[in-house]
């Protein structure tokens, strides 16, 4: 029986090489990393029209170019995730084609979940807080900008907002000294009160410290608000939420009232951490999940 012979789709991911070129999207040793998940990933794209294959080929590259920079395993899973892909997408230069389309395509292609809107994200009011996949994406975004400056500035204020809740008025003297331990827990001491870092907030705010041993976390800023500065290098960005030091506080108040809903903090405590009054959690409450207490004596009481 006669081979099939091989489609110029599943021809061009055999023999591309995203290293050749003066315009090639990565490097000799990059495309060596690079090409088995090249292969892998571009696989399923090798029976369809060879136009989806070159639009998808140097955006994959580039995407996996970012990950490398950034430490992250080159994993379909990983690569492929909304906040990742979003945040590869904000470093690229204006006028760049839009790579997001391909790279979602190809997600779903690998069974793979894909952001629900073009951007990501939908805007927020300033009490509603962001989700875990804003935060990573504001993280990401940090470690975009040009210069060390930047990207210290940048992670300080979202781990100090999100992280301890820190509003405004309280960031201006936060500095690597304001940090310490009560027991096996992190707290940072800012605006009279002593407010718990949440745990997912703790290696980053190490490193911060290290690159940052003295002086404002936020950096030294002569403008009285300081976070102005910070917001504008996050903004414009496709797929990167607006950087808001009011829904980074309102991230830290709801998780604080995880901690309370799960026994895991007590309601004075939840008042000192965040600083706020009883009457101001009221608008957080309600974003709260409703509690299924299931009684077999209530049910019981509701049959009769």
């Amino acid at each position: 029986m006669p081979k099939q012979p091989i489609s110029e789709s599943a021809r061009l991911i055999a023999t591309y090489n995203g290293s050749h070129g003066k315009l090639g999207p990565c490097s000799t040793e990059q495309w060596v990393e690079i090409a088995p998940l090249f292969r892998e990933a571009l696989a399923p794209l090798a029976a369809g029209p060879v136009k989806n294959v070159r639009l998808t080929a140097t955006p994959f590259v580039r995407l996996c170019v970012f990950a490398l920079g950034q430490g992250i395993d080159l994993e379909l899973a990983i690569l492929l995730q909304p906040a990742l892909v979003e945040a590869f997408l904000a470093t690229l230069p204006a006028g760049t084609p839009d790579a997001r389309s391909a790279l979602r395509k190809l997600a779903q292609t690998h069974g793979l979940p894909v952001g629900d809107t073009p951007l990501g994200y939908v805007k927020r009011s300033p009490q509603d807080p962001y989700s875990d996949d804003e935060i990573d994406a504001l993280l990401f975004c940090a470690e975009t900008l040009s210069t060390l400056e930047r990207r210290v500035s940048f992670r300080a204020l979202v781990v100090l907002g999100a992280g301890a809740g820190l509003s405004r008025s309280d960031l201006r003297d936060v500095e690597a000294s304001s940090f310490h331990r009560h027991d096996d827990r992190m707290f940072v001491a800012a605006g009279g009160r002593c407010a718990l870092l949440l745990e997912r907030f703790v290696p980053i705010a190490a490193e911060i410290c290290v690159a940052r041993p003295e002086g404002w976390l936020l950096g030294n800023h002569n403008t009285k608000n300081i976070t102005d500065r910070i917001v504008e290098w996050g903004k414009n960005k496709a797929g990167i939420p607006p950087l808001s030091p009011d829904r980074l506080r309102a991230t830290y108040i709801t998780a604080s009232l995880d901690l309370l809903f799960s026994a895991k903090a007590t309601f004075p405590e939840v008042l000192a951490w965040t600083g706020v009054a009883v009457a101001t959690l009221t608008p957080y409450l309600e974003r709260m999940p409703a509690l299924e207490i299931v009684c077999d004596h209530a049910t019981k009481a509701d049959s009769k």
